[in-house]
């Protein structure tokens, strides 16, 4: 992504909090002869925003569907200037959403994400494919305990389990302190296996809809945790890798 697309989304999404604000301005102090300027600067909002979607469908779809309502702002009531206000204030709230995702971050230095969450979701978070991005994090995360221990008949649940066995772990990991050791190692099990069961297969098998870039975010900030305490820990090196193909 080029820095004058990175630009241009930025401002749009300052341009369509600028609207918001005149607009709720207007409603408040009464001065409705704005109605008609505040509707077709919004209109024109939503052709950069669809100028801005590149690649996605579904805010493509949101975007076409907002400016056939603007159309009719609002319907039944063209006279009432207050209830015209009062439907764009309503309209703008959704195009600001669709600006937040459309609008960069800098992952890799606001956030810390782990290199290998980046080199999955960078792209698709940037590009607000939420739900995608946060599968490829956790995909990337399972090849990772994979490639890391040599297991290539277990996945998922199954793996995580196997791998991080408190009893006889192939993976430890990098404990507080000696006495909590054991119970560090099934706490972090079972978070890997929760990690597949409830953010991956639901994400690898349906179509989950996922708008909340602050929540995308700390889905990869989870998995960034994931990586990190794997490069941590240990490899036991008599692990048994040769066994029955096991599955969710």
């Amino acid at each position: 992504m080029d820095d004058n697309s990175n630009r241009g989304k930025t401002l749009l999404l300052e341009q369509v909090k600028d609207l918001e604000n005149r607009t709720k301005s207007a409603i408040k102090s009464g001065d409705y002869a704005l109605t008609y300027s505040l509707v077709v600067e919004y209109e024109k909002l939503i052709n950069s925003a669809i100028g801005n979607t590149e690649s996605n469908k579904e805010l493509l779809r949101e975007l076409t569907l907002l400016k056939a309502e603007s159309a009719t702002c609002p319907p039944k009531s063209k006279d009432d200037r207050l209830v015209q206000l009062r439907w764009l204030d309503n309209s703008i709230s959704k195009l600001k959403m669709i600006a937040k995702i459309l609008s960069p971050i800098d992952t890799n230095l606001e956030l810390g994400l782990h290199p290998r969450v980046l080199a999955a979701s960078e792209k698709l978070l940037s590009d607000g494919h939420f739900s995608q991005a946060i599968f490829e994090a956790f995909k990337a995360l399972e090849g990772y305990v994979k490639r890391k221990t040599g297991i290539k008949n277990r996945v998922g649940k199954s793996l995580m389990g196997h791998v991080f066995n408190e009893s006889k772990p192939i993976l430890k990991i990098k404990y507080s302190l000696p006495d909590t050791a054991k119970e560090e190692q099934e706490g972090f099990k079972l978070i890997f296996m929760g990690a597949m069961l409830g953010i991956r297969n639901p994400k690898a098998h349906y179509e989950i809809i996922q708008r909340d870039r602050a929540r995308t975010i700390q889905y990869l900030t989870l998995a960034s945790l994931l990586f990190k305490t794997i490069d941590d820990a240990t490899l036991v090196q008599n692990a048994d890798v040769t066994e029955k193909p096991q599955q969710d």
